[in-house]
């Protein structure tokens, strides 16, 4: 019994799978950014969890054989989370998820707030002695 959502789900219709798809990565998310607030780190265990169920939920899917539309990115977890099952009966390729580039942000924020800081500190500089002339 998959009850981790509060429901025997081993007799799901095609719909309720492709609900439930969703539900787990939104819930998944959630979860994530909670603990990035708090800066609680996911233990191994409750990120499998997610694994685990969403990869139920796949293969019931497959075994369907009436799964004819793959689920929008907003209902799949990273890919480096998602069954391998999906990839192949969706014929994609799985490519790792690209880190995010923190520091790569900052340089291009910090240069974009001083550039801005140069120009307005030019306009203070040049607009009164055009007019003190």
């Amino acid at each position: 019994m998959d009850n981790r959502w509060g429901k025997d789900y081993s007799k799901n219709t095609v719909e309720e799978d492709i609900e439930l798809l969703g539900y787990i990565a939104m819930s998944f998310r959630g979860a994530c950014k909670n603990h990035r607030d708090k800066k609680i780190i996911l233990c191994g265990e409750a990120i499998n969890s997610y694994e685990e169920d969403y990869a139920k939920a796949v293969n019931r899917l497959i075994k369907s054989g009436q799964w004819d539309e793959a689920p929008s990115p907003e209902d799949q977890l990273p890919n480096d989370m998602m069954p391998k099952a999906f990839f192949d009966y969706w014929n994609l390729e799985k490519k790792p998820d690209k880190p995010i580039q923190y520091e790569s942000q900052l340089v291009d924020i910090v240069i974009g707030v001083a550039f801005f800081l140069a120009i307005i500190g030019g306009l203070v500089f040049f607009i009164p002695r055009l007019f003190l002339k």
